[in-house]
């Protein structure tokens, strides 16, 4: 398997239903479609989809925050950071930015290829972003937690809410 990652510019809008379903088959808290995915893809925020050959595997979702360096800075609920699940543009001055998801399909699942999507992920945003900070939104459940501990989150024990 050669994996390659697209940015969304590069995201064919073809992929949307699938890359839609890759996070519907996870996350529970909001269904997606192709037509938001791709009005999510549109928002100028920063994405990123894993590819095997023309399969997507994974997407990274981020949105971007003038913070100064203080997740605090980062207000409201899970639906109100994300514009109800349809992403927001950068904000000006951004200096954070906030990896919402990174969400591999289940196929890949204990395979070793969501710690290569993170890898990644986090290359191109050290090498090709101007953020100065950079934090992850954890759901409170504890696996996924630890997930993020595992693979290198350090805890800010600032929360944003799904509600």
């Amino acid at each position: 398997m050669t994996i390659t990652y697209k940015t969304a510019s590069e995201i064919p809008d073809s992929d949307c239903s699938a890359l839609a379903d890759i996070l519907n088959n996870y996350w529970k808290h909001i269904t997606v479609n192709s037509k938001m995915m791709l009005k999510r893809l549109q928002s100028g925020s920063l994405f990123l989809a894993a590819y095997d050959e023309q399969k997507p595997l994974g997407l990274l979702e981020t949105l971007a925050f003038h913070t100064e360096g203080q997740p605090s800075a980062i207000a409201g609920g899970y639906m109100a950071t994300t514009n109800d699940g349809l992403w927001k543009p950068p904000e000006e001055k951004a200096d954070t930015l906030l990896l919402v998801d990174i969400t591999p399909d289940k196929e890949t699942w204990n395979s070793g290829f969501g710690k290569q999507f993170i890898d990644a992920a986090l290359d191109l945003v050290a090498r090709k972003t101007p953020y100065q900070f950079v934090f992850t939104y954890t759901p409170a459940d504890a696996g996924i937690r630890k997930w993020h501990l595992k693979n290198g989150a350090t805890e800010t024990y600032h929360r944003i809410f799904c509600a």
